[in-house]
């Protein structure tokens, strides 16, 4: 071998040792079991003594699907760290960890050591661990780059064969199974006493004999792969907030009884259907008023008979604090159904179809829902507003119905139909909850009645290439009545059209937004997280009434106003269209509202300036001297059409293009 050879070989292994990749590696577990304790270790390489780097600061955030497993505390099984110097916690959905050497030093220790241990409940199914945030210091607390991040995951024991119950218990109690938990491949026979299901469950087939009884508790969950056979009794519970969920993916076969709870609380008024085949509508015309809905009449009527659909929603008014139970067979299918269209009606009353989830399960619409000849967008009454969906955004949370729930979906032409899969039952509890769904393309806008947060109302703009200015079925959401107590808030078109979802193809000018107070007294209006939508483009409310503009990015907007509705109070203020300097935006705002070119200073002027504007051929249509200040506003009267404005300090020229509607 010659000399250059040795040389380039010996440099390549130097650089292997100077460059060593750092990794950071989620633990897996497999086999597990639902209702266990279970250990997730976080394993880290690159700190050996013959590598480039020491260890002084480590911070962790691991995505954890809290409905498979959530955080208990960690454990330290090596030597190198303490337990005392670690702080952890699980926080939304999230496994956190983090850990400063105490003196300030730095450590090293052999590759794939497992620096620490999340001990995790396990509520049972199948997940991927993956970094959220990963960061590692060096020796002098400077954050390590290009660390290789690798996933691990849970998951779920299979269990094996046939394995019997017999007993009294819940499902993980692995002493009253013959062979095991189940698995979701198992094969499982309640053979004598109670299983309760708290947490979740999963197995191939179940098998509930005759003098047996199972119960899913409020918030547990059981997946059968298979077949369920219950010729025993079955009892899906609820209570104020929670519900048993039940997933049967293949067929049912049952001589005994199912039983599905409901819990309705006086005065107020429900969208449900019937969970099970037929099912009898006894139970609610005895604890309250059951109303049926007409689509050639657009309205709801007292339901006559004693049936209830599959498949159909029902408006039901509680007459007092109920725990209502319907028996019968739980549908696992349904057939397509047939959207009603009334021909010749007008576009905003034709097409109204009242549909509900039919499942003893959520149902997630992104998943399972198929429209034809329909507009997109769900409608789901609860608690005195609608909420929606518009396979985007919306209120009505991840696009998920509750089980039993009901919904609105509008035919716009005759042979209509909606489909709803199988594919998109789901266990999930918190439908009508969470966080308003915020981006740089959507923005949602809240009304509140003051001091009164349980009276809000939400409507959003969204922005889509593909919608277009005019009604779109595929993007728009119509505003449906809110209950007489609660606030609307809608934006308002030249058509007439109130809308709870406005998508358009980008943002103009100015819009309209539609407001209904219930009562005399106050109320506010702001923009949630306005600052994430449509960068570097101005969202302002201008009030007619009040003759003001508010920055929405940064402050809400508290008025006064008697009961009524109001169209044309309000207008918000998106975009100038077409900022060519981008500096300006740092000493004013530039915008047109109610036929005039309004000019705000944002930062301290104190001199007088000129302001010119042309038309997109350049014509001067004015030209002024106005003395300005921090916070200073001047209005200037304009036909409409574009407008270029410029307004010139001593030192500076700005321009700007607006749309003088």
């Amino acid at each position: 071998m010659n000399k250059i050879t040795i040389l380039l070989s010996l440099f390549l292994v130097m650089s292997g040792i100077m460059h060593a990749q750092v990794q950071a590696r989620i633990g897996t577990v497999t086999d597990a079991f639902p209702g266990t304790e279970i250990t997730i270790p976080v394993y880290l390489s690159g700190f050996s003594s013959t590598a480039s780097y020491q260890l002084s600061a480590i911070d962790f955030r691991i995505f954890c699907d809290t409905s498979i497993a959530t955080y208990n505390r960690i454990e330290i099984s090596n030597s190198y760290t303490n337990l005392s110097e670690w702080v952890s916690n699980g926080v939304n959905g999230s496994l956190r960890a983090n850990w400063l050497e105490p003196n300030f030093g730095s450590i090293s220790f052999p590759d794939n050591t497992p620096i620490i241990d999340f001990v995790l409940d396990y509520k049972g199914g199948n997940a991927t661990l993956a970094f959220e945030l990963c960061i590692l210091a060096d020796v002098n607390l400077n954050p390590i780059e290009n660390i290789e991040l690798i996933s691990g995951s849970i998951t779920q024991a299979a269990g094996s064969g046939t394995t019997l119950w017999n007993g009294t218990g819940v499902w993980t109690t692995t002493a009253n199974w013959s062979n095991g938990v189940p698995g979701d491949s198992a094969v499982a026979r309640i053979v004598t006493g109670q299983l309760e299901v708290a947490n979740s469950a999963v197995c191939k087939t179940l098998t509930i004999e005759t003098g047996t009884t199972l119960i899913i508790k409020p918030g547990g969950s059981l997946t059968v792969n298979d077949t369920l056979i219950n010729n025993g009794s079955l009892i899906a519970e609820a209570d104020a907030t929670l519900y048993g969920s039940l997933i049967i993916n293949k067929k049912i076969q049952q001589t005994g009884s199912t039983t599905i709870q409901r819990i309705m609380e006086a005065g107020k008024t429900y969208g449900l259907g019937s969970m099970v085949a037929n099912g009898s509508a006894s139970a609610f015309i005895g604890s309250g008023t059951l109303s049926a809905f007409a689509e050639n009449q657009n309205a709801f009527s007292a339901l006559t008979g004693s049936t209830l659909s599959d498949g159909i929603g029902y408006l039901f008014a509680s007459s007092g604090n109920n725990l209502l139970e319907t028996e019968g067979q739980p549908l696992v299918s349904l057939p397509a159904k047939t959207l009603a269209y009334t021909t010749g009606g007008s576009a905003a009353t034709s097409g109204w179809n009242y549909l509900a989830n039919p499942f003893t399960s959520a149902f997630s619409l992104a998943e399972g829902l198929t429209l034809t000849n329909a507009d997109k967008t769900v409608y789901a009454w609860d608690n005195g507003r609608y909420h929606v969906w518009n396979g985007t955004t919306g209120t009505l949370t991840n696009g998920i119905i509750p089980y039993g729930w009901a919904f609105f979906v509008k035919a716009n032409s005759a042979g209509g139909q909606i489909t709803l899969k199988k594919e998109g039952k789901q266990h999930a509890f918190s439908a009508f909850s969470g966080n308003l769904n915020t981006t740089a393309t959507i923005l949602p806008l809240t009304v509140t009645v003051f001091e009164a947060v349980e009276k809000t109302d939400v409507a959003f703009i969204q922005l889509d290439e593909n919608a277009n200015f005019g009604f779109d079925n595929q993007y728009d959401a119509w505003k449906l009545p809110n209950a007489a107590s609660m606030p609307e808030l809608y934006l308002y078109g030249d058509n007439g059209i109130k809308l709870a979802v406005n998508a358009i193809p980008f943002a103009p000018a100015t819009m309209k937004l539609g407001f209904k107070a219930p009562e005399d007294g106050a109320y506010t209006i702001a923009a949630p997280s306005a600052n994430i939508f449509n960068p570097g483009s101005p969202v302002q409310l201008y009030d007619k009434l009040l003759d003001a503009t508010k920055d929405l990015r940064t402050e809400n907007h508290f008025f006064s106003s008697e009961a009524g509705t109001f169209n044309d109070r309000f207008e918000l203020i998106l975009s100038g269209v077409g900022i060519e300097d981008p500096e300006m935006q740092e000493h004013f705002l530039i915008f047109a509202v109610n036929s005039s070119i309004r000019i705000k200073a944002l930062s301290e002027v104190n001199e007088s300036v000129m302001i010119q504007v042309r038309d997109i051929k350049g014509s001067l249509l004015s030209s002024q001297t106005a003395a300005f200040w921090a916070g200073s506003e001047i209005k200037l009267p304009s036909s409409s059409g574009i407008r270029i404005v410029t307004v010139q300090t001593t030192k500076e020229l700005f321009t700007v293009k607006v749309i003088v509607q």
